[in-house]
């Protein structure tokens, strides 16, 4: 039985076996210079020193690989059924509780209509993160834009 391949690590130079080094196919060895460990704490130090490229990075990537987010989604939600159901329940039970009693949804659909046709954006006065209800007198209506800008605070800066 041999023994298993030894490289090494530019970084730390220590001889390690090569499941301790990510795979490059650039590479003569098929391996990366430095060990998984040196490299996971080169990229930690760098993600502290430069956190909004880090930022800038991920939301570049989000819309590049939305597809297959949804299709790893869809897998999963296939593959765990019990889980998936539970979790829809669970999203249903937090909208229904946080829907005032005396609105009944009929009434906001003229309020989004309105809303739409007059090219606003519907926003809650106390947002829902902050709990607030959603109900029609929780509601106000303001540009898309400064909707975004308000985020989850009560009032506009």
């Amino acid at each position: 039985m041999s023994s298993p391949e030894l490289l090494c690590c530019t970084r730390c130079k220590e001889a390690l076996p090569a499941d301790s080094f990510y795979v490059c196919s650039n590479r003569s060895s098929g391996r990366q210079a430095e060990c998984k460990e040196c490299q996971n704490a080169r990229k930690a130090a760098w993600r502290l020193r430069y956190p909004e490229r880090e930022r800038a990075a991920i939301a570049a990537a989000k819309p590049r690989n939305a597809d297959r987010r949804r299709e790893a989604c869809r897998r999963w939600a296939q593959t765990h059924p019990a889980r998936n159901a539970a979790k829809a329940a669970r999203y249903r039970r937090l909208s229904r509780d946080q829907r005032c009693a005396c609105c009944p949804p009929a009434e906001f659909e003229p309020i989004y209509d309105f809303a739409r046709a007059a090219g606003l954006s519907v926003d809650h006065i106390r947002p829902i993160a902050a709990g607030g209800l959603h109900c029609t007198r929780n509601l106000q209506l303001m540009t898309a834009e400064l909707n975004s800008s308000k985020g989850a605070r009560y009032a506009v800066a």
